[in-house]
């Protein structure tokens, strides 16, 4: 059952505590967490498929489902699937055709663009156009054109967050290079036990330019601005959080065959990249991104799964970050894969962030096919759980045996049963219903409907969970609802939300576990 509580208006000086100070939750031994595929009994299509939308779209306090159809070379046919959640574990399917979008590899985004309420879909085509299709309320849509300056030729990816402050969503456009890749013979190769090194042969592929933003003139239209410098890379993905607190929103770029960048937003008038200033910027393969505190020692964390062993980066008391992957029994699992999406939550609601991270061919099953086009071995996608602190004890989750070319994820809790639930696109949509058993462990899902804002919950002895709501990046849109596992906890002593411009809300309790807590700014 659900419970909602709304917050008072009200403002508050920011607690520093919060950030420098953590209670970790009683000590119990870790949950073994359970996923099961539920994509059948769902009345879901396991059929191909790109594109990945897991939000309330109608309002109605329950995840829906957006997907777009592909045909079997893996390009998009512009078909969107827009699947109802009713209510009792099922979905209906309706279908959007949109004939403007083009065949590149497509990816949507939930982003409300015109701040009127309700979810809207983005349409991103490589190479292509960001097309939006616009939430007319009641699971109706309207494709809307010319939303947008001229894009970037060589578009690979794209990701929307409010860079002035200004109330709307701004579109940040990233490139990856103007050629298809050639990944000859020898490309990928291994160097140790432990990794994989891959080089791209400059002479086949035009370096990558730099990206550009998109300033939103309040839902009308979408102008190109002078602002960055975006550096170039081979994009892949990005995501946004306000990472100094000083309430102005970051962004996170994550790029193949280089150094990933984290552009601090310096009051609306430009970026700088201080990701070297962290001792973070190391050359890999980067993907998606997750920002929490998976060690409970009150500081920002970052989690970047990549094409090979992934990173996982805890902040340090001198503000730096410090690559801990090897420690927390990464390596061997994440070594020979290529990682897309990732999504992290407390899928055990024992207190402590876990991670799931969707996964496409390994590196030899991307040698092989495309050194021969044989049939090449997947990799399963990973789930890490979080062994209070002590590290993470990754487990497989079962896939069909097809090939996958990219990895899409969102999470919510699609049934209300206080468990987050998992969907995947790698070629397929695959839904996994959190099976975790969950007794006497308790959870609490805070809603904060504007994007980006930073939520921290509290008992009396500190910290016990922090999030950043409706990240708008391009591998998966995950609920706006955040969840925090309590452990054996019944109530929570506080929760406090800092939003991009300064400001801030606390709502003090106990407030009880078990429940829905929604905030507003106003």
């Amino acid at each position: 059952m659900r419970s909602s509580t709304r917050a008072a208006a009200g403002s508050l000086l920011w607690v520093s505590c919060l950030f420098s100070c953590s209670a970790p939750p009683p000590s119990t031994d870790p949950v073994p967490i359970a996923l099961r595929d539920v994509t059948a009994a769902a009345h879901l299509r396991s059929e191909a498929a790109s594109c990945l939308v897991f939000d309330d779209l109608d309002g109605d306090g329950r995840p829906d489902l957006v997907t777009a159809d592909v045909d079997a070379n893996g390009l998009t046919t512009g078909t969107i699937g827009i699947h109802r959640n009713r209510g009792d574990g099922t979905f209906d399917t309706d279908e959007i055709d949109t004939p403007s979008v083009g065949l590149g590899m497509l990816f949507c985004i939930g982003v409300d663009y015109d701040q009127d309420g309700l979810t809207d879909i983005a349409l991103v085509e490589r190479r292509g156009t960001v097309r939006f299709l616009r939430n007319l309320g009641g699971l109706r849509f309207a494709e809307q054109d010319a939303l947008t300056d001229a894009l970037p030729s060589a578009l690979a990816v794209a990701g929307f967050f409010d860079y002035d402050n200004d109330g709307f969503p701004d579109l940040l456009a990233l490139t990856y290079t103007a050629d298809d890749v050639d990944y000859s013979v020898g490309t990928c190769g291994v160097v140790t036990e432990q990794s994989v090194q891959c080089t791209l042969d400059p002479n086949k592929v035009t370096p990558p330019t730099a990206g550009t933003l998109y300033h939103n003139d309040h839902g009308r239209h979408f102008t190109a601005t002078s602002l960055g410098p975006f550096a170039p890379g081979y994009a892949n993905a990005v995501d946004f959080m306000d990472w100094d607190g000083d309430g102005w929103v970051d962004a996170f770029v994550s790029n193949d065959f280089g150094v990933n960048h984290l552009l601090r937003n310096e009051g609306g008038a430009g970026f700088t990249d201080i990701l070297p200033m962290l001792r973070a910027n190391v050359p890999n393969f980067g993907m998606g991104v997750v920002f929490n505190d998976f060690d409970r020692d009150g500081s920002w964390d970052v989690f970047v799964s990549n094409g090979g062993a992934d990173e996982l980066w805890l902040g340090k008391p001198d503000g730096t970050l410090e690559n801990h992957v090897a420690d927390w029994g990464l390596v061997p699992a994440t070594s020979f894969k290529i990682g897309w999406g990732t999504a992290g939550a407390d899928f055990n609601n024992d207190g402590w962030e876990d991670l799931v991270e969707a996964n496409c061919l390994t590196f030899v099953g991307l040698d092989a096919l495309r050194n021969n086009g044989t049939a090449a071995p997947e990799q399963a996608h990973l789930l890490f759980m979080n062994r209070q602190g002590k590290g993470f004890a990754p487990s497989l989750l079962p896939i069909e045996q097809r090939i996958q070319i990219r990895g899409e994820i969102g999470i919510a809790d699609y049934d209300g049963d206080g468990r987050v639930d998992v969907a995947i696109i790698s070629t397929a949509l695959h839904l996994y219903h959190n099976d975790t058993p969950t007794e006497g462990l308790h959870w609490l899902k805070v809603l904060v409907h504007e994007p980006l804002a930073t939520v921290i919950v509290a008992d009396e002895q500190g910290e016990i969970g922090r999030g950043v709501t409706a990240n708008r990046g391009p591998l998966g849109t995950s609920e706006q609802v955040l969840h925090f596992g309590l452990g054996s906890r019944t109530s929570v002593a506080s929760i406090d939300v800092r939003w991009p411009g300064g400001a801030h809300k606390r709502l003090t309790g106990p407030i009880a576990a078990d429940g829905l807590v929604e905030i507003r700014k106003d």
